[in-house]
């Protein structure tokens, strides 16, 4: 019984990391779509950190508000332009 209780937090951990990870990569996997019609397309491993990078400033900005920006100021800062 006190492994069944010491596992519930822990795999309750393991699935919203699980479904963190997902999300990161669906959302990397939007914003490279939206750039492919840019002529220069940062590679998808620059976009992920950029987007984890983005994710975290809007979770701790107040509203969410720059997560974008963040995201654009991320590839700039690496010399990865879309444009």
């Amino acid at each position: 019984m006190d492994l069944v209780l010491l596992l519930s937090p822990i795999l309750v951990l393991a699935i919203g990391a699980l479904v963190y990870a997902l999300g990161a990569f669906l959302w990397t996997a939007r914003w490279r779509l939206v750039l492919s019609v840019a002529p220069n397309v940062p590679p998808y491993g620059a976009l992920l950190r950029a987007s984890v990078e983005a994710y975290a400033a809007m979770a701790l900005l107040v509203g969410g508000i720059g997560g974008d920006a963040v995201r654009l100021g991320a590839l700039v800062s690496r010399g990865l332009s879309p444009s």
